[in-house]
Order: C-alpha cells, then structure tokens, then sequence
C-alpha cells in the first residue's frame, strides 16, 4: 500500500521520497566537508599563521629562549592598576614581574651593569664637548682675515701655526668661519688658507680645511682696548682715596 507497512508491531509509515532526499543531502555535506579539508590542507602554513612573535603562543616560560626574551625588563617593582588607583603612586614599569632568578642577579650585581650604560653616556657628553672645544680652538674667524684681500693677516697666520703644531691630530681641521652675505668671500678666504698651508707643508700634508657657520664667542683685542681707552678718558673726576678718618669707606688717614 504505497510502501506503508500495516499490522500491530508494524514500524511507522515511512516515505520513500524523504529516505532519498535524506542520502542526498548527507552525500553533499559529506562531500563539501572533503572538499574543505583538502582545501585545508593544501592551504600554506605561514598565511594561516605568522609565528611567534606575533601570534600569542611564543617561548615556553622556562626556557633559554624565554629568558633571552625577558632579559631587558626593568628591574624593580611594578605598578599595577587596582580599586581605581595605581599602586604604588611614583612611576614604576608596568607588566609582569620580573623572574626570580632575575631578581637575584640584580641584587647580587647591583649596580652593574647599569652603572656602565650611565658612565657610557657621561662619556660620550664629555668627547661631544672636548670635540667641540677643538673645534672653537681651530676656527679661523672674521678678524683672521684683511677684510680687504680675505687674506690671512698676522693673527690668522699665528692660529694657523697653532693648528699645524699644538692641535692633536684627530681634532687637526683648519675651520673657516663663512660669511652669511657673501658666499664668494668664504671661499676667497677657504683658497687663503689653503695656499698658506700648501706653502708651508705642501700639497700632500695639508690638514683638512671646512667652512663653518659660527660667531666668535669673543671680540677682538682692539675693541677690548678701545672700550676701557675711552672710560679712562672719560671718568670725571678721577677716583681717589678717602683720606677723612671714621668714613665707611674705610680710607687711609
């Protein structure tokens, strides 16, 4: 009777059109599920995974690769964020704390080795300022040169023999000061120095000569004179000493 079986103990009607629709779909899912994995596999790795360290697996704890990961952590104590506050107040690194054999090693060797990084860096603020010592000492300036011919006049020939002959020879440039409104000037004074040199060492010798965009920290001479010239001239009247005995000033009697 259209596959329905009748009878007491007889199974429930069943559908012959649902029995095929059902092994249809099971071979579909079965086949897409085999067609997902063979995707899969086929996939390349490293477009599915990046690696440590970007992915969140990384180096075991423990290991000789995690202790070369965490070997530059800031020693000391770390502020963590809690009930609303921070703790403890003053700035302190934050993360996890440090290890316990690394806690060790900084007590034990304390300061080291962080004392040498800061020496390091007190050295190498003191050869920036030698260096630039050097370079103040070894600068030929405006009142070296005749400011008519940009040649080197006596001063600037006295600093030039002190370059060649005081100077060590890591700091032995000859720095020209440039001018700022005429570029022709500079180079004037640069081809200047340049013949002194070659006069006296020859072409071959020659330290090396560079331009240098600076000011002189002091003034000449003549304008040091000129300024306590007039004030001796100028002061009315003379000074003197009190000779009025029981003065603040405390003169001679």
């Amino acid at each position: 009777m259209n596959g329905l079986a009748v009878g007491r103990g007889a199974s429930q009607p069943v559908n012959r059109l649902t029995v095929v629709r059902d092994q249809s779909g099971d071979e579909m899912r079965s086949t897409s599920l085999l067609l997902l994995l063979t995707t899969l596999a086929a996939w390349p790795a490293s477009s599915t995974q990046a690696g440590w360290p970007f992915s969140a697996e990384g180096p075991k704890r423990g290991t000789d690769e995690w202790y070369e990961m965490h070997a530059g952590d800031p020693v000391g104590q770390r502020q963590v964020y809690k009930f609303g506050k921070t703790w403890p107040i003053r700035p302190r690194p934050v993360g996890d704390p440090a290890p316990l054999v690394h806690q060790y090693h900084h007590n034990q060797y304390w300061p080291y080795p962080y004392q040498c990084a800061d020496r390091a860096s007190v050295e190498q603020f003191k050869h920036q300022q030698i260096a630039n010592g050097w370079e103040e000492a070894t600068t030929l300036y405006d009142f070296h040169f005749d400011m008519e011919t940009q040649q080197l006049n006596s001063a600037g020939r006295e600093r030039l023999n002190y370059i060649l002959t005081k100077v060590p020879p890591e700091f032995r440039t000859a720095y020209v000061q440039a001018s700022l409104k005429e570029s022709s000037v500079t180079g004037a004074r640069v081809s200047a120095v340049e013949q002194e040199l070659a006069a006296v060492l020859g072409q071959g010798q020659m330290p090396p000569i560079m331009p240098r965009v600076t000011q002189p920290v002091g003034m000449p001479s003549a304008n040091v004179n000129a300024i306590f010239q007039y004030r001796r001239d100028n002061l009315s009247p003379p000074p003197t000493l009190s000779t009025t005995p029981g003065t603040a000033s405390g003169g001679v009697e």
